[in-house]
């Protein structure tokens, strides 16, 4: 007897929106920080993938951080109950934990 295992994984990029260009200039810049090769272009994916999930995911890891775009913006637009940033490159980020915890208290004390 075989037995067949099927893989599914869900496809953050629908055949239909691999092809479109995003103007960054558009999407709101929530991080206060720039850098070539981020994931602005990514935010109406991300936003669009978020909102349409049939429950408010608990938590959005956004690995990779960088200027947290894509984290910041889940926080600002209540796209996930708690956003998780992981950047593990001290150069990328460079005061670290420190300037995090300003932020993400002021957003919090903000909410």
């Amino acid at each position: 007897m075989t037995m067949l295992t099927e893989t599914f994984q869900l496809s953050l990029f629908p055949k239909s929106q691999t092809g479109q260009v995003v103007n960054v200039a558009s999407v709101p810049q929530r991080s206060p920080f720039r850098y070539p090769g981020g994931k602005t272009w990514l935010v109406p994916i991300a936003r669009k993938w978020l909102s349409e999930q049939p429950k408010q995911p608990k938590e959005l890891i956004e690995p990779f951080a960088g200027g947290a775009i894509i984290g910041l913006t889940a926080a600002f637009e209540g796209l996930a109950q708690h956003i998780t940033l992981v950047e593990l490159d001290e150069d990328v980020a460079p005061y670290g934990k420190q300037f995090w915890k300003v932020i993400t208290n002021c957003l919090h004390n903000k909410l």
